[in-house]
């Protein structure tokens, strides 16, 4: 017996032949033949003739990798006979990245594919469970290049284009900022979630630490430390200028990193860092800080 029996329309195998006048039965969601089935038991039989009875259609170029979750676009592709759909189009999907990547290409491709509904990060395999009878269609995943060359090398592709020695490059775009806001910063503001990544990216590799998170605790104080961060927009707390006269910089600055001597005189004449931290220290020599300035009362 079958579950059901598609009587008398004009069957297209896909292989390119003609169609064929034929009755299709399917039993447990397949279909087990195609042949004259006049007289076959069947729970329900409907009636096809004048129709074309085909495979699915499988869309190779759709962009719902987060759309084939919506019920009212799953109606949609099967009103059209689409009952498979192709993810991870041009080379930008959510997996395999971290939730710093899925942010940056939901960001970066949301007017295209919109943000997953419940993919935080993780594995292909972990994507793909998102779709296991959540959806009518069927999904296929292409691996987007782009997403895997992101997670591996975070945003360092624009912070190189001037090349690895720019003092322009490193004064303007050395610090993923965003990244830093995201993954530090506002999960330690009132109501955050406190877990933040306690390095986001390793100088010596050039990479992505792909670190674990942790939870700070309350009242816990988290010391963010780095060059030419005033000024950038940062909320933060408390901060302390840490200068030096521009005789010392240049004393002290080892010959591998001479070349981010022009950046740390535009920060010191296009920021002003002295009045804009809480406490300015003078490192001329390290050993023997001075305070030189502060606010705190």
């Amino acid at each position: 017996m079958f579950d059901l029996v598609l009587a008398g329309g004009e069957v297209l195998d896909g292989t390119g032949c003609a169609p064929v006048r034929a009755d299709v039965g399917v039993r447990d969601g397949r279909v087990t033949a195609v042949d004259r089935l006049d007289g076959a038991a069947a729970a329900a039989r409907i009636d096809a003739t004048g129709c074309y009875v085909a495979p699915g259609f499988v869309d190779a170029h759709v962009h719902a990798d987060a759309a084939v979750l919506d019920p009212a676009v799953q109606l949609a592709l099967l009103r059209q006979g689409i009952t498979t759909v192709v993810l991870g189009q041009d080379g930008l999907s959510y997996a395999p990245g971290s939730p710093s990547t899925v942010e940056f290409v939901s960001r970066y491709f949301g007017a295209v594919n919109g943000a997953h509904p419940g993919f935080p990060g993780g594995t292909v395999a972990d994507l793909l469970t998102t779709y296991d009878r959540a959806t009518a269609v069927n999904t296929a995943y292409l691996v987007p290049h782009g997403t895997v060359r992101y997670e591996v090398l975070g945003p360092a592709p624009r912070r190189l284009e001037l090349g690895r020695t720019n003092p322009d490059a490193f004064y303007e775009r050395w610090y993923d900022l965003a990244a830093l806001g995201r993954e530090v910063l506002e999960p330690l503001r009132t109501n955050g979630s406190g877990r933040i990544l306690p390095t986001l990216w390793n100088p010596v590799t050039d990479r992505s630490t792909r670190a674990a998170y942790l939870t700070v605790p309350p009242g816990g104080i988290v010391l963010l430390s780095g060059p030419l961060l005033l000024g950038a927009g940062l909320e933060l707390d408390f901060t302390v200028h840490c200068g030096q006269s521009t005789a010392a910089r240049d004393r002290r600055t080892p010959d591998a990193d001479r070349w981010t001597l022009p950046a740390y005189l535009r920060y010191a004449e296009e920021v002003h860092p002295e009045y804009l931290a809480d406490v300015v220290l003078r490192m001329d020599d390290p050993r023997h800080p001075a305070l030189v300035e502060s606010a705190v009362g």
